[in-house]
């Protein structure tokens, strides 16, 4: 690399926050958040087929279906659309790219002779992990705060988040 270690793995952690600042800006922007896509609720009940037959299939069928209308009325609220779409975005752009860095610094990380790897603040890597992470959750605490989507709605947003982010947690 011809720099010294610390050098490197700074610079490196540098690049990477202001990409990454660059892309969770873009997922949280009003004209990137908004959509006209239905979203359907993927829920399909096959009662007869599970063993439910009859008044208590009708009870059971009635009430997901109930359930499930009210799910999907409230995903075509323009707010809910809003939150869902930027958690979406961050969850299939802003997290990959932000494990991908983590990888990167690993890599280079691993790939520096051990005598001088001592050289190298180790929490440098923590700490660019806390301030991403913090930046993802403000921007959408944030986007919450402004458009009060359904709770339903924000469960699925943060499951949506927190499913992205074993990746992650992985690697750490």
């Amino acid at each position: 690399l011809g720099e010294s270690p610390p050098t490197v793995m700074r610079e490196y952690l540098v690049g990477r926050t202001a990409i990454l600042q660059q892309l969770l800006h873009d997922c949280f922007q009003p004209e990137a958040t908004s959509t006209s896509s239905d979203q359907g609720d993927g829920v399909g009940v096959g009662l007869e087929s599970s063993g439910i037959a009859g008044a208590d299939a009708t009870t059971i069928a009635m009430e997901a279906s109930t359930s499930s209308s009210r799910y999907t009325q409230e995903m075509q609220r323009p707010e809910s659309k809003i939150v869902s779409h930027a958690s979406t975005r961050a969850a299939s752009q802003y997290i990959p790219s932000f494990c991908d860095a983590v990888d990167g610094f690993q890599t280079i990380h691993d790939s520096i002779a051990t005598p001088r790897r001592s050289m190298i603040d180790e929490t440098a890597l923590a700490g660019f992990v806390s301030t991403q992470m913090e930046e993802l959750f403000e921007q959408m605490s944030a986007l919450v705060r402004q458009r009060c989507p359904p709770t339903r709605v924000l469960v699925s947003c943060v499951h949506n988040l927190h499913d992205a982010l074993l990746r992650l947690q992985a690697r750490l």
